[in-house]
């Protein structure tokens, strides 16, 4: 060995006869060191003297390793040293020896090596010659370590250091066992703080010693750390020595003398020795084809033999190198021991690059029929976490195509390990899986298989057993000839999840899959949600999208989309967007908030196998199909097969206990060319059974039926179409609320692939708010909340909530007769009927009426604090205004489902609104009919405005009907009235000279709560009135809150019109005289009833400056019913109103 430390003078040593000092005894040490080891005692404060005396220093024990320490009293040079064994026996001693001279040691730490002398430290029996110390400085301490071999294979070395080496306690390790391939702290306690140069080092073995290793420890106070690095023995022992080499040294040493005992010669001081075991996997690895040693593997096949042959004792995670291919395939993890709900295996990229790791064959992979990239045998709680897997795209085409069997058949795929053994609580999650699909054997992309290893079928007798609690989701999938198959066999599979039900859980996402996308048979409760599923366009075989196969009771398919499945040729070949065929049994299957979308087929009604369906219920009883949305399109190819149907929901023979409600089932396929072929038939829902009803319930739904080059019906039922609505109503005895598009109310998709409705399209209010409330069904397909109560509001139809744009008004009502003294017209959406109107006797009507109806949408403000509304409104207009003086009776239909605050069906009450922010008037004695769900209000209605419907308890506030400001001289009069009135505080009376800035006048008390009609008036008498003042009211109810009137306008800058009727009251002709100060374009004089409503409207100008005398529309005064009213004339002077009176 070097020395770390400057040489001295050496001093005489005398020989034979030299006085012994005798210093702490030194404990004799082996090199196995296991825990029965001795530590060695500290030495003392004897030194080595100066008298020039012969110095021998004494140990005990045996063993392979004997340690001596003296600390020199003073300098001295070429000393003779000898070390005896016994107390007197000076004879037989320890000395460095060649059978010829003294050997001296030309330096301090350094081995007397035998490689270059016969027997350089040799236990002499009194043949040898005394050796030589190199110079001794006083002060220091020299440490002797011996080795105790043979006499060829014999090491000396002696230290010197400048302070006394300290003592290490035991060290504290992990205990236990430790983690396979993870690394051991360990930790001792120092006697005093090291001096500068003591370097501690952790030495451990896997092998009692025949080889070893050595790291370093940090030292902190007494304290020091040192980490043993991940093993994958089965048991570690190892102990802390200090030192004044440094690991450098020490490693030359040992590259100059490849012996163990390299260790023991550079021993200072020592613990005493201890171990721990390796043990199963656990915490945290990594997978790096580049990486260094344990606690990383560089392939998978290396990991996976790690787990299943040392199992978990914890949580497992295993971080694999993004970017990394692996050209491994046949990956097996065999039910690992250990696992469980705590002790789990994640598999997960890295994420230290853009790209996912690959797991993929070779380019010739060895032949076999149940490849697959990834193989999980029995295996519990194991995730895959964005681990990509695939075909190798470099195969041979004879690999491929040549049914040699060396392409992958499965890209992640969960054997049986037996009967009693399946794969459960697994993840598969965030992988992209890319089969090819021309591989001769069938591909999956996902399997859940209901077979062992090697493919034969194994029927689980017990749960655990089965493949069951395993989720699949956030997986991509292309290329495979079925995307995700899920079977049982034996006892059902139970509670698997594919995909998700939340909308922050993404589903699976498969595509171009040649034949099935997602397929699931006798398995429990099973969760099919959020998926994502496209074909394109297929020649040859049937395309499934989601098939729900036997034995599959409890399934919820949820949130997914189906989009793009298209056959185009002219064979036998069906096509179905989500088949439910669980057999003959009470299935109990959910289906909600799906889209199916842009399907197209021939079809052959030889076999339900060949037809095209949306969605298929086949087989079983049990179903809620709830706010899906469903669209058949496209050209239907020619094929000469006759009976082909297309249906958007297809009900076969033997299925029932449906409850089909707040769906759009859209059938607008198309013929390529109808005579070229047999013409299909297209369905919104048949019914394939000549008798009985399959629907338990069945109402809320839109059947939207647009084809051209088709023959189309609602439905068919009992072994018969029917083609209109109220037919297909008949024939179910139920459908009160469901509707047929026509004309421009559809069900306003965005496009063919994309059934969100499209926010600016007036259709869009025929889906909004025109459901009913499914406790079940609280979210839409994108996690928007649904209502499911009703004074939460009414949810829409189909997948989606949707809100139509405020600019966007719905479109008018179908209208069925025209406006008539004494007749009536109705108003229907897609076939319900919502509303008609009686005319009564006198009048004049309108030409024409449209009504437009806000499904799902509260009244326009204001509303008094406590006021009950339903979610819906009428808004009723004269498209031509050119009616007047007319009456009409309104009856409504009303929707349980939109009742929204309102206490019953019996508290309804038409409320009535006549014009912008002028409040409600409520019609007491409305007529419920509950059995037909109409509102009939009273006779004697004029002018259309906005109809609601609120609570006879809790009305819509006060509706003001009129308010007028008219100049009286330096005066201005206000005047208003109110229909009913709702905990009425007052009015505050309000002016203002440039209409933004306004202040309070007056202010005039409320009614407070009133059912008749109420008038008022403010006089506005202040002085200096100059130009143009706005007046408006600020009605204040008791709770605080307030809503305010239309503004009205005086002008004071021109001379005030004067107003004069003649004869006052009359009976049939009246004659009106106004003088101007100055001539007019416009002058509009209005009738007002004596609730405010105007019931006659004539233009009058333009007119002179001065007097005249207008001719009025005598018949339409005199068609005026008996009465008050007010005559009021505007004019750019302003307003004039007087009372006239009919009798």
């Amino acid at each position: 060995m070097r020395t770390n430390l400057p040489c001295r003078a050496l001093a005489a040593l005398q020989s034979a006869g030299s006085r012994v000092l005798a210093l702490g005894v030194l404990a004799t040490l082996g090199t196995s060191l296991h825990a029965s080891a001795q530590q060695p005692n500290a030495i003392g404060t004897r030194v080595v003297d100066g008298n020039y005396q012969a110095q021998s220093l004494t140990t005990k024990g045996g063993g392979s390793f004997k340690q001596y320490r003296a600390q020199a009293t003073s300098g001295g040079s070429s000393r003779e040293w000898n070390f005896m064994v016994g107390t007197n026996d000076f004879s037989s001693s320890w000395r460095p020896y060649d059978n010829a001279s003294t050997v001296t040691i030309v330096g301090f730490n350094q081995f007397i090596d035998p490689g270059t002398r016969e027997a350089s430290a040799r236990y002499n029996g009194g043949n040898g010659k005394p050796g030589y110390l190199p110079a001794v400085t006083g002060g220091r301490y020299y440490t002797f370590n011996i080795t105790n071999n043979t006499a060829a294979n014999n090491d000396m070395a002696v230290l010197e250091t400048a302070f006394n080496p300290v003592t290490i306690g035991a060290p504290s390790g992990p205990g236990a066992a430790v983690g396979y391939g993870q690394p051991a702290t360990i930790t001792a306690t120092l006697s005093a703080v090291p001096g500068s140069g003591e370097n501690f080092f952790l030495r451990y073995t896997t092998n009692s010693y025949a080889s070893s290793t050595i790291v370093p420890m940090t030292v902190s106070g007494t304290t020091i750390t040192g980490t043993i690095p991940g093993q994958t023995g089965t048991s570690i022992n190892y102990y802390i020595f200090s030192t004044s080499e440094t690991q450098t040294q020490i490693a030359n040493d040992f590259a100059a003398y490849p012996r163990q005992s390299v260790y023991d010669m550079a021993t200072l001081n020592l613990s005493t020795a201890a171990f721990y075991s390796v043990g199963a996997l656990n915490g945290t690895y990594t997978v790096n084809p580049g990486g260094g040693g344990l606690p990383n593997f560089t392939t998978m096949t290396a990991a996976f033999s790690a787990l299943n042959s040392r199992g978990v004792a914890g949580p497992v995670v295993l971080g694999v190198k993004d970017g990394s291919t692996f050209l491994e395939s046949n990956l097996n993890l065999i039910s690992p021991a250990g696992t469980s709900s705590s002790n789990t295996i994640t598999f997960q990229r890295d994420n230290s690059g853009p790209s996912k790791p690959v797991v993929q064959p070779p380019s010739s992979a060895a032949a076999g029929q149940q490849d697959a990239v990834i193989k999980l045998q029995g295996a519990d709680y194991v995730t895959f976490d964005g681990i990509d897997v695939g075909e190798n795209p470099t195969i041979a085409a004879g690999d491929l195509l040549g049914g040699d069997n060396r392409a992958m058949e499965y890209g992640y795929a969960l054997f049986r390990n037996s009967a009693t053994d399946g794969c459960q609580y697994n993840n598969i999650l965030n992988a992209t899986v890319t089969l090819n699909n021309a591989n001769a054997n069938a591909t999956y992309g996902i399997y859940l298989a209901p077979a062992a290893i090697n493919g034969s079928q194994v029927s689980a007798t017990n749960l655990a057993g089965t493949n069951s609690n395993n989720t699949l989701r956030g997986n991509t999938i292309s290329t495979a000839r079925i995307g995700i198959y899920a079977a049982g066999a034996g006892l059902n599979d139970d509670g698997n999840v594919l995909g998700g039900l939340a909308a922050a859980l993404p589903g699976n996402t498969i595509t171009n899959s040649s034949s099935f996308g997602l397929l699931v048979f006798n398995a429990s409760n099973t969760t099919i949600g959020g998926n994502q599923i496209s074909f394109g366009s297929s020649n040859t075989t049937n395309l499934y999208g989601i098939v729900v196969g036997s034995n599959t009771p409890g399934t919820v398919v949820a949130r997914n989309r189906v989009v793009t499945l298209k056959y185009l040729g002219t064979g036998s070949v069906g096509v179905r967007g989500i088949s439910l065929d669980p057999g003959n049994i009470t299935a109990n299957i959910a289906v909600r908030n799906n889209v199916v979308a842009d399907l197209t087929g021939g079809g052959d009604g030889a076999s339900n196998t060949t037809q095209l369906m949306g969605i298929g219920v086949l087989s079983g009883s049990g179903y809620s199909i709830y706010n899906n949305s469903v669209q058949l399109n496209g050209s239907r190819p020619n094929n000469p097969y006759s009976n082909k149907v297309a249906a958007a929901l297809f009900v076969a023979n033997g299925a029932g206990g449906i409850d089909l409600r707040n769906n759009i089932l859209s059938n607008v396929q198309t013929t390529a060319d109808p005579d070229a072929g047999q013409m299909g038939t297209n369905y919104a829902v048949y019914v394939q059974a000549a008798t009985g009803n399959p629907f338990t319930t069945i109402d809320y739904n839109l059947y939207d039926l647009r084809s051209t080059g088709s023959a189309e019906y609602v439905g068919r039922l009992g072994g018969q179409d029917r083609s209109t609505l109220a037919a297909w109503q008949a024939a179910t005895g139920q459908d009160a609320s469901s509707m047929k598009s026509s004309g421009g109310n559809t069900a306003a998709f965005t496009s063919a692939t994309n059934l969100q409705p499209n926010t600016t399209d007036a259709s869009a209010y025929v889906l909004n708010g025109t459901g009913v409330q499914l406790a079940v069904v609280d979210t839409d397909i994108l996690g928007t909340a649904r209502p499911t109560t009703v004074a939460a509001g009414a949810p829409d139809l189909g997948a989606y909530e949707v809100t139509p744009s405020a600019s966007v008004l719905p479109n008018p009502l179908e209208v069925a007769g025209a406006p008539a003294l004494g007749g009536a017209q109705t108003f229907s959406l897609n076939g319900r009927l919502l509303a008609s109107l009686a005319y009564g006797p006198t009048g004049t009507v309108p030409t024409s009426v449209v009504a437009r109806y806000y499904s799902g949408t509260t009244p326009p403000a204001p509303f008094a604090a406590g006021a009950r509304y339903a979610n819906a409104y009428f808004d009723f207009s004269d498209a031509n205004a050119d009616g007047s003086g007319y009456t009409y009776q309104p009856t409504l239909a009303y929707d349980p489902a939109l009742l929204g605050t309102i206490a019953s069906e019996a508290a309804q009450r038409i409320s009535q609104r006549n014009s912008a922010n002028s409040g409600y008037g409520t019609y007491f004695n409305t007529a419920v009919n509950t059995t037909a769900r109409t509102l009939t209000g009273p006779a004697g209605l004029s002018g259309f405005s906005i109809l609601a419907i609120s609570d006879a308890a809790a009305p819509l506030p006060v509706q003001l009907v009129r308010f007028e400001a008219a100049r009286q001289g330096a005066n201005v009069l206000l005047t208003w009235n109110t229909a009913t009135e709702l905990n009425n505080a007052g009015f505050d009376v309000q002016v203002s000279p440039d209409g933004r800035a306004f202040r309070n006048l007056g202010f005039v008390a409320g009614a407070g709560s009133s059912t008749a009609a109420r008038s008022y008036r403010f006089l506005d008498g202040e002085t200096g009135q100059a130009g143009l003042r706005y007046y408006r009211l600020r009605q204040l109810d008791r709770d605080g809150s307030a809503t305010f009137s239309p503004v009205r306008t005086v002008r004071f800058d021109a001379p005030a019109a004067r107003l004069l009727a003649w004869p006052n009251p009359y009976q049939q002709a009246v004659h009106l005289s106004l003088e101007l100060p100055q001539a007019t374009t416009t002058a509009t004089l209005t009738v007002l009833d004596a609730l405010g409503r105007e019931v006659l409207h004539q233009e009058l100008g333009p007119l002179p400056a001065g007097i005249s005398q207008p001719a009025l529309e005598t018949t339409r005064f005199g068609r005026l019913p008996a009465g008050v009213y007010t005559l009021r004339l505007a004019t750019a002077a302003g307003m004039q109103a007087l009372k006239l009176v009919k009798e």
